[in-house]
């Protein structure tokens, strides 16, 4: 059963100690695992102090390759750089707006809502899992922020005109991306995964 949920209001991804020209190296390199392009996605690069890099994923874009893309940004095969930190956000999803980072395996994102419900995203096959051992400590959203050192001024969406756009050509995706009621949606579940009870 899926939970409802509104539309994104943003889609964006944050990267520590990165470049724009690493990441749009990157997405040039993404482009070229396209096949049969049918739709564009105008991405728009902002940077903040700090070394921080801000994408903005437009949100009428497939919602896999938003998954896929931070995924093959984490871990760029060949990149002379890579981010120290990459942190996915859909904002504006009522209940389910989230926050996720990679991890553990290399095609799996991890996090929680923004209220701190835990869940992972298999990206491959477009849904959410629940797999005790890779559930991150509940945690909201602007705790996330702080435990992983994001600055106040690049927790909102960055202001003013993007330092560089991408037109980037994507493949149709059919992967359903779809919002299952995961467990391990209290402390108490998550505890009990660590230990071998979940």
């Amino acid at each position: 059963m899926a939970i409802p949920s509104s539309p994104p209001a943003a889609r964006r991804m944050l990267f520590a100690k990165y470049s724009v020209e690493a990441t749009l190296a990157s997405l040039l390199g993404y482009q070229g695992l396209q096949q049969r392009p049918t739709c564009n996605a105008q991405i728009e690069l902002r940077v903040a102090p700090g070394g921080w890099v801000e994408l903005q994923f437009p949100t009428d874009a497939p919602t896999y390759h938003f998954h896929n893309l931070a995924v093959w940004l984490a871990d760029t095969p060949d990149a002379e750089q890579k981010p120290s930190d990459v942190i996915v956000l859909s904002e504006g999803e009522g209940d389910w707006a989230y926050w996720l980072v990679p991890g553990p395996e290399s095609d799996r994102l991890t996090g929680a809502t923004a209220e701190g419900r835990p869940f992972q995203v298999d990206v491959p096959i477009g849904r959410t899992v629940d797999n005790a051992k890779d559930r991150r400590a509940p945690m909201a959203t602007a705790l996330m922020y702080l435990t992983r050192g994001v600055p106040p001024g690049v927790q909102r969406r960055l202001p003013g005109p993007p330092v560089a756009t991408y037109n980037l050509p994507l493949d149709a995706e059919n992967t359903p991306w779809r919002i299952l009621p995961a467990g391990g949606g209290s402390a108490l579940d998550w505890l009990k995964g660590l230990f071998g009870g979940g």
